[in-house]
């Protein structure tokens, strides 16, 4: 007796016709018919009395249909049950990162290596300045993040890597003057409107913007504020300003503007690799992995 079976009987018992329970059942009436036959000798009971103009239910099959649903019932309850356990026993890796250090490609690449052989980890990922992913990390509501900063985190509770440093690039439409010549100097930028982001929402590579722009006696003539990277590449393919932005996000949009190095003092940013020294095995295996 298998689930099939029970549930063929089922169908002829509640349409007491073979006819409309092989439509129901997307099958022809022959193997329905056979799968019949097969459930009541192996019961070595009649559970269909059949002629040639309808079907009707055995005492015993009757006593069947009851048995045979509670049978269904059960069986589809502990597959759902067993999933969602399956579910919760997969493991979650939660990663913080700043709004721009997903541009680093050997970073992605590895995180995506990593989840293509990983199939019982899920990966969490959550958007947040430095400073708001790091008292994540301490308060364990991550377990990795991708800082971009200027400095190592201070924290002695913090474990970090440090990944890479980029320097700082002139974002602009092609045709703008700057995109004239190979190297931007700092004092350019006093005739262009900025497009950066706002010190609440990527307090990092502002503040290191505004450090930068202040050790090279740099003021840009305007300042326009933005709370994601998509706004401000919008305000930059409309010929609003130019963007101070790290190598790797530059030329990642490399098809649509052009970019060139910013000269002067300070003009580099780091990412590190962070993680709290209460972080679980698996996290651990994952900061190895990303390095």
């Amino acid at each position: 007796m298998d689930i099939r079976q029970l549930k063929y009987f089922i169908a002829v018992a509640e349409e007491l016709s073979f006819r409309r329970a092989a439509e129901r059942l997307y099958i022809t009436q022959p193997p329905l018919s056979q799968q019949i036959r097969q459930l009541e000798e192996e019961l070595d009971t009649q559970l269909l009395i059949r002629n040639t103009r309808q079907v009707s239910l055995t005492p015993a099959g009757e006593y069947f249909l009851g048995k045979a649903r509670n049978i269904i019932r059960d069986t589809d309850q502990a597959r759902y049950e067993v999933r969602d356990l399956g579910k919760q026993q997969q493991q979650k890796i939660r990663i913080g990162y700043s709004g721009t250090s997903t541009f680093v490609a050997p970073v992605m690449q590895r995180l995506k290596e990593y989840a293509a052989q990983q199939s019982g980890v899920s990966l969490h990922m959550v958007c947040g300045n430095a400073t708001e992913l790091q008292q994540k990390l301490l308060s364990d509501q991550l377990d990795l993040a991708l800082i971009r900063n200027s400095q190592p985190p201070a924290s002695p509770d913090l474990l970090y890597h440090h990944i890479s440093e980029e320097q700082l690039y002139v974002l602009a439409l092609a045709d703008h003057p700057l995109m004239q010549q190979t190297i931007v100097h700092p004092r350019q930028l006093e005739s262009c409107a900025l497009v950066t982001y706002s010190r609440t929402d990527n307090t990092s590579l502002r503040l290191r913007i505004d450090h930068y722009l202040k050790e090279n006696h740099c003021s840009p003539g305007n300042i326009i504020e933005v709370s994601d990277i998509s706004a401000m590449i919008n305000m930059v393919q409309f010929g609003l300003g130019v963007a101070i932005l790290p190598e790797s996000v530059a030329r990642s949009f490399s098809e649509q503007f052009a970019a060139r190095p910013a000269s002067g003092r300070e003009n580099s940013i780091g990412l590190y690799l962070c993680m709290s020294g209460q972080s679980s095995d698996i996290a651990r295996h994952l900061f190895d992995k990303l390095q």
